[in-house]
């Protein structure tokens, strides 16, 4: 279930940065903000591509 090579996976890396990016955003916007909304909803799916990343098992096929 565990995805042990998820740092090699793209999601994984988006994910995170869209997350990190957007961590700060409930605190300096204001909830009535039509961009709260926005950004509320990028960290969610930051956070989604994370969490998938790390529980999708993928093959990885290594190249000699």
């Amino acid at each position: 279930m565990f995805n042990k090579y998820f740092f090699k996976d793209a999601h994984f890396w988006i994910g995170l940065i869209i997350a990190y990016l957007n961590r700060n955003i409930f605190i300096h916007v204001s909830i009535l903000n039509p961009l709260w909304i926005i950004d509320l909803l990028l960290f969610i799916a930051g956070v989604y591509l994370v969490i998938s990343s790390l529980l999708n098992k993928k093959k990885y096929k290594f190249v000699k």
